[in-house]
């Protein structure tokens, strides 16, 4: 399954992407936006204890994340 993320034009680098599913991870580093850098790490060890797979890539301009 894909979901799309147009609303978060990806503004970070390709080498950044591995990255997002690092635990408090943000691509922004002043934390104007409030995140917590948590939600792709939990989905990412949810996804690994049910032996399925996670990725994100850009396409077209946006963020994409795959489940599997």
């Amino acid at each position: 399954r894909e979901d799309f993320h147009p609303e978060s034009r990806a503004e970070f680098a390709e080498d950044q992407i591995e990255r997002l599913f690092d635990r408090f991870y943000t691509s922004d580093p002043s934390r104007r936006l409030r995140t917590t850098g948590l939600g792709l790490a939990i989905a990412r060890r949810l996804t690994d204890l049910l032996d399925g797979e996670i990725v994100a890539h850009k396409r077209d301009g946006n963020f994409v994340v795959v489940f599997n």
